[in-house]
Order: C-alpha cells, then structure tokens, then sequence
C-alpha cells in the first residue's frame, strides 16, 4: 500500500526522505507494463509531458546496466562494477531474478568486492558468458552457498570461466554456484581455489535435479568434513548429460 500526495496551495511541502529525480520515459529504472510500474517509480509525485518524477528510497540501489533483461535485450554484463550492480538489483527486488544476463567482455574483479548473486532471491533467469572469462575473483562468505551465484533455482548458466579466484565459504561452495536446482549448467570450467568447512564442488556443490553439460575443472579443492567433488561436491537424483536445450 501506498499513498500519493499533492501538496496544494497552503501548506508545507512533503519532506521527502532524498531528492526528487526527474526521469524521462524510457529512461533510468527498468519498466514494465501495468502494475509493476509502482515497483520501479515507487512513489510517483507527477507525469506531465512524458516525464515522471519520482522518489526512491535512500537505500535504492543505483541502476547501471544496458538493456532491458529480455531475450532479444539481455542485461549487458561488460565489467565488476555491471556483476556488482546486478548481485544488487537480484537481491533488491526478485522481479529481476527471472532475466536475461549476458557478458560483452572479460571481467577482471582485482580489488572489487561482491556478494554471490542469489543470495537473497534465488537466481532463475539466463546467464550466458559469451565465452568470456572472470577471473581475480575474491568471494568470502560465512553462511551457507557460495559461488559467482549463490543459488540457482530454474536458471541457466552458460558459457562462461572463471579462473584465478579464490571462492571460500561455510558451507556449500562452488566455483560457479552453491546450489543448483531445477537447471542448467552447460560449457563451463574453473581452476579457482575453493574452499569450505563443510562440502564443495569445483563447479558447483549441491547439484539437485539439474543438468550439467561440457563442464570441466581444474579447481584446487579443500574442505574440513562431508562431500567434496571435482566437478560437483553433491549430486541428488540424475545429472542428465544429454545436451539441454538452452
């Protein structure tokens, strides 16, 4: 629920926690038809001329990337900063879990830091890496699922290497994920160090329901107790390696 105000004639204006913005259509925050318009201009003061202006609270995360996270437009993924910005739109707002990522160049992460996407809303959208690579990866995590994405819920990752990085967690650490459900894992490989207290895989730990395709690692592996695999640290029900469509 929420409420629009228009300060009228006499009286103080409203005291708005940080600056009007003025955006132009087409401009600024993703759009999308209909309702979820009041997701992304949370609390609009004014359209006129097809111009919105609109308030977002202090803590909104600054949007960054190109496109418009569909199949024909993917999210445009072309350095650190665009994987940091989408880690925190995914965990902002899970509207943006479900959409089309794709990579334009190599990512080097030297002296940038991240949180695994998904961590918050499971990853479920498409990932593919155009055959780039992301290396000098630093990922350290004390709670559960670590990797360049948290966990993975229906989504496809594709495409992609991730090399020189150190990946440590507490439990459930993967080069490319912590868990993996219900999804994709085709024409990836890794030789990051990827640590954990308990359970890890060089591409992914907790393989569940999901097929891996034309994956290889080379990861150097180390774990306290419980499960530990080259290629996943854990595998429930069958890993279909028939190749998917994706």
């Amino acid at each position: 629920p929420f409420a629009i105000r228009y300060p009228r004639g006499r009286g103080e204006l409203v005291d708005w926690r940080c600056p009007l913005e003025e955006v132009q259509i087409g401009k600024g925050r993703k759009l999308k038809e209909g309702k979820d318009l009041i997701r992304y201009f949370c609390v609009p003061a004014k359209m006129k001329d097809g111009t919105i202006f609109r308030h977002l609270p202090a803590d909104a995360p600054e949007f960054t990337l190109s496109g418009e996270g569909t199949a024909a437009a993917p999210w445009l993924i072309s350095d650190a900063a665009d994987f940091v910005a989408m880690s925190d739109l995914i965990a902002s707002d899970a509207a943006y879990a479900d959409d089309y990522y794709q990579m334009t160049s190599d990512v080097d992460f030297t002296d940038v830091a991240m949180t695994s996407i998904g961590k918050t809303n499971h990853f479920s959208g498409f990932f593919d890496g155009q055959d780039h690579v992301v290396r000098n990866l630093t990922l350290t995590d004390t709670t559960v699922d670590t990797g360049l994405f948290s966990y993975v819920d229906g989504g496809t990752i594709k495409n992609l290497g991730i090399v020189d990085s150190t990946i440590t967690g507490s439990r459930n650490v993967g080069a490319f994920a912590g868990t993996v459900m219900n999804a994709v894992i085709m024409n990836c490989y890794t030789n990051a160090t990827v640590s954990a207290q308990r359970a890890v895989g060089g591409i992914v730990c907790a393989l569940n329901s999901s097929q891996m395709y034309n994956c290889y690692s080379a990861a150097v592996l180390s774990v306290t107790e419980k499960a530990v695999g080259g290629l996943v640290g854990s595998l429930s029900s069958s890993m279909n390696t028939a190749n998917p469509v994706a």
